[in-house]
């Protein structure tokens, strides 16, 4: 994860308020399995920001990409 953060330091989120700067990793999928928490391509760079707007705005988050139901197949 270290490395995904240093190779992504802008964050990938950017909804207003950003700071713009990745502070740790959104996992679009969640993290229910160990699989889910370590499968790269359901990660986004965000900022600490970004991260917590994105489960305080629920439903809106799907609409936008931000996050995936664990039962959407791909």
């Amino acid at each position: 994860m270290k490395e995904f953060i240093s190779k992504n330091k802008i964050c990938q989120v950017q909804l207003p308020g950003c700071t713009r700067y990745t502070q740790g990793v959104h996992h679009k999928k969640g993290k229910a399995t160990k699989e889910l928490y370590l499968d790269e391509s359901y990660w986004m760079a965000s900022c600490n920001f970004c991260n917590l707007r994105i489960e305080e705005i629920g439903e809106v988050a799907y609409e936008l990409g931000l996050k995936i139901r664990r039962n959407q197949i791909d």
